[in-house]
Parts: structure tokens; sequence; C-alpha cells
């Protein structure tokens, strides 16, 4: 259980870090198959397979923890979806436009600058104004 456990919490916290759908995926394998079965057993099914008594403060942080392991779960999906559609916007801003057209230098920068003016959630065109203002500025 607490093997498992350092493992799931380190994939979630590097796959979260980095950005990287295998670790948040196998963090979620980890959370559902053996944590979320192990504590909704301890949760729901000990008191009539095991001795038959269970205190009730280990039935009430049981249910905590399948709390905050549920919603977990919930956010792991969240966080890769997010993932997965960042990188996708990323991979269709920088690919080229067909086969025979290398971008240069030139574009590769400018496909940069937006990808990054995207990332931050800014307006294209005010960032474009603004910029413009700031070279009037300077010239």
């Amino acid at each position: 259980f607490s093997t498992v456990e350092v493992a799931r919490l380190w994939l979630g916290f590097v796959g979260n870090l980095r950005e990287r759908v295998p670790d948040l995926s196998s963090c979620l394998l980890l959370s559902v198959f053996p944590q979320l079965l192990i504590v909704i057993y301890f949760t729901a099914l000990q008191p009539y397979t095991g001795s038959g008594f269970i205190h009730p403060a280990e039935r009430t942080i049981s249910a905590i923890y399948l709390l905050l392991l549920t919603l977990q779960v919930f956010y792991i999906c969240r966080a890769a979806q997010r993932i997965i559609s960042v990188q996708s916007a990323r991979f269709f801003l920088t690919a080229p436009l067909s086969d025979d057209h290398e971008p240069g230098p030139e574009t590769r920068d400018i496909v940069r600058e937006d990808s990054k003016v995207h990332a931050l959630g800014v307006d294209i065109k005010r960032a474009e104004t603004l910029h413009g203002q700031h070279a009037l500025m300077l010239g």
C-alpha cells in the first residue's frame, strides 16, 4: 500500500510539472486500481468481511480519504486533458503548412511568439497593438 502510494504521488508530481501525459496516466492507473479498491474495502466492506468491528474514527478517516482520492482522480483527468490540448495546439502551430514548404527562421519566430501569446491567454490583436505602440515609442 505505501510503496504504491509513494510511486503514485511521485508520478503525479513529475507528470504535472513536466507536462508528461504518460506519467499522469500511470498516476491515474495507480490511483484507481490498487488505491481506490483498497479504500473502498476499508470504508464499506471491512465490517462485513473482517472481525465485524471497526472504530468509527477509522470509518470516518477512510471516507475522507475516499473523497480526497476521488477528487485527485478527477483532477488528474482534467490535467491530462489540458496538457493534451495544449500540446496538440503547439504541434499544429509549429507544423509546416505543406510537405514541400520548409519555414524559414522568421516564420518559426512568428509561430513561436504566437504560441506564447496563445499560451498566456492574451488576444493576438491586443498584443500586436501593444507591440506597435512600443515600437512607436522607441522609434
